[in-house]
């Protein structure tokens, strides 16, 4: 059996890059972020995320490359290796991909034809003519102390901000630093961000929470746990199966596997589609391994069991067995699945 690991992977310039889904704790659009003076290099700033003061860096800086302006389109993943929790900024999330080790290859000279500093590479992904840098999260990372240090930093000046007497220090503007060319309206946008950022949650605490795979199926925003996930593709070409119900799609090839196609609209009394579907989310729940046909994926958030609000009382209980519950994302109400329950007792013929 070929050994596999789960990557999400991203685009920084040109460049695809992978790094462990496992590490992944958040991802989120850039909001500004507060300058903290005499950080290491690499580290632009840290964000209030809720009850957690998390140090962002940029990935440019930390790989040795020319910083580039940040945009409104970045985004930030929010990473934990070990005891340490740290945002990177990158231009674009892409999918979560399984990658197979026959799939690898060492790093000889990759990192140095495009000025990377081979340290932080592990190793090169070759998957349809892309590559993709397979990033050392431990190398990436720094030093716990220097880390706790930038924290501690943020935190005495958050404090001192607050007092009511205190003289709050003056500290560097995110946007005459990074994005200088942002408009007014754009500006007011990433603060926008930071506050929702800073909210408490409405409910619970932030331990114990579950990572959810964002997506949509037509107007209704829908999660599925991250840890069932195998990874996200886009459909391309689907083989039909003569007599099979009607929520089996049909099959695809994913490197040399034969995938059901399965669409779960049946089972929880949603509309049909309207047109084919362009992306699946590759899913393994105990023996079986099934693609679900969505119509687009967003994001990977955490969210605390607490958050969860029940599923309406006027949903019907064969369906309301389904959902984990209900909560927000983005100002839309999201439905978490139970798609062990889904795949058990939905009458989803598989295979």
């Amino acid at each position: 059996m070929i050994d596999s690991q789960s990557y999400l992977t991203f685009r920084l310039h040109e460049l695809t890059y992978g790094i462990e889904t496992h590490l992944v704790k958040e991802i989120f659009q850039l909001p500004e972020l507060t300058i903290i003076p005499e950080t290491p290099g690499d580290i632009i700033g840290v964000l209030y995320l809720r009850d957690r003061t998390i140090p962002v860096m940029h990935l440019d800086r930390r790989l040795g490359q020319s910083i580039q302006e940040c945009r409104l389109s970045d985004r930030v993943i929010v990473i934990q290796w070990k005891a340490i929790e740290i945002g990177i900024i990158v231009n674009e999330v892409l999918d979560v991909i399984n990658i197979e080790s026959n799939f690898l290859e060492p790093e000889p000279d990759y990192g140095r034809e495009h000025h990377i500093n081979t340290a932080f590479i592990n190793k090169i992904a070759t998957i349809l003519d892309t590559s993709i840098i397979l990033l050392n999260t431990e190398a990436l990372i720094r030093q716990p102390d220097e880390v706790a240090g930038v924290i501690a930093e943020a935190d005495t000046l958050e404090n001192q901000a607050l007092e009511p007497e205190g003289k709050a220090p003056i500290l560097s503007n995110f946007f005459d630093l990074y994005c200088p060319q942002t408009s007014e309206i754009e500006q007011d946008t990433f603060r926008q961000r930071t506050k929702e950022l800073q909210l408490p949650l409405e409910i619970g605490e932030t331990d114990g929470s579950i990572p959810l795979a964002v997506f949509s199926l037509g107007k209704e925003y829908l999660g599925c746990d991250l840890a069932v996930v195998k990874e996200f593709i886009d459909i391309d070409k689907v083989t039909p199966i003569p007599c099979c119900p009607k929520h089996i799609v049909g099959n695809i090839n994913l490197r040399g596997e034969i995938i059901p196609l399965v669409d779960i609209r049946s089972v929880i009394h949603f509309a049909e589609a309207e047109k084919p579907a362009t992306q699946a989310i590759i899913v393994q729940i105990n023996d079986i391994s099934a693609g679900i046909v969505v119509d687009e994926i967003f994001d990977v958030v955490h969210i605390n069991q607490e958050q969860l609000s029940p599923t309406p009382t006027g949903v019907a209980a064969e369906i309301k067995k389904y959902f984990h519950g209900m909560a927000i994302y983005e100002k839309n109400l999201l439905s978490a699945l139970d798609l062990a329950k889904i795949f058990a007792e939905g009458n989803l013929v598989v295979g």
